[in-house]
């Protein structure tokens, strides 16, 4: 009885994850509806999802013959891409200064670093173990 009740909810659950506007997150409850009820997962798909071909092929193409592990890897995918989304948009996002800022503490490091070999360098040249001063 419970089973036939959660079937149009899974429809309509499935619907609003693929048409909702935080569709990374609904895909995950997707999957997880998914591989909590595998029986009619099939079922839903195959009457619901227009693009049912494209998992079946990529599916039998990977050798993945569970269509949750499908969702997966492309709910793993699409959040991927996400959060790069989300971290490009931040990083066009931040004042002209605050960038110009990080390109002058990345030259003063770069700066630092230098001197820091170049003073190695010296010391290493007046010790006793450097092959100019072997003979002295």
């Amino acid at each position: 009885m419970f089973q036939i009740l959660l079937f149009p909810t899974k429809i309509i659950w499935k619907t609003i994850s693929f048409l909702g506007r935080y569709w990374p997150y609904t895909i995950i409850a997707s999957v997880i509806i998914d591989l909590m009820y595998p029986e009619d997962t099939l079922a839903t798909f195959k009457f619901f999802s227009p693009v049912w071909n494209v998992f079946e092929k990529t599916a039998l193409y990977f050798g993945i013959y569970h269509l949750g592990n499908v969702l997966a890897i492309l709910a793993a995918i699409s959040l991927f891409i996400y959060f790069a989304c989300l971290i490009a948009k931040s990083e066009a996002n931040k004042p002209e200064w605050e960038k110009i800022k990080n390109k002058e503490e990345q030259r003063e490091r770069a700066q630092q670093e230098q001197k820091e070999i170049e003073r190695k360098n010296a010391e290493y040249i007046a010790s006793k173990n450097h092959p100019c001063n072997a003979y002295r």
